[in-house]
């Protein structure tokens, strides 16, 4: 098995396909959303984890809301189909691409879109 994922873990774990994403491809990422949901892109940093990393991480571009009824919006998210756990910094949800696959971000937009667009504007 250690032989197969011998350069390969990039591509085949998704933790290590978070962690080894360009800043590009994340910045891409995020302008997608916003393009579809509004919101802000900010410059930002992913927590590596916990474990032997519990203080390191990463920058990254995340999609900032200043959103009314934060509380209720996060509630929301969270009971939706898959739910959805973002993080609140400074009275602003903010939403982290290295949180999120890549395959994944229709599914994002949708849950957004239903959840947030109408919270937002």
């Amino acid at each position: 098995m250690l032989h197969y994922l011998k350069g390969e873990a990039e591509k085949e774990i998704p933790v290590w396909r978070m962690v080894s994403a360009s800043l590009n491809d994340l910045k891409a990422r995020v302008e997608y959303w916003q393009q579809q949901v509004g919101g802000e892109v900010i410059e930002g940093r992913s927590t590596v984890g916990g474990g032997s990393l519990p203080e390191e991480t990463l920058p990254t571009f995340v999609l900032s809301f200043n959103i009314p009824q934060m509380e209720q919006v996060v509630a929301r998210l969270r009971q939706a189909s898959p739910a959805l756990i973002t993080r609140v910094h400074g009275g602003r949800l903010l939403l982290d691409p290295r949180t999120v696959l890549p395959e994944e971000d229709d599914q994002l937009v949708r849950i957004l879109k239903t959840h947030i667009t109408g919270a937002n504007r």
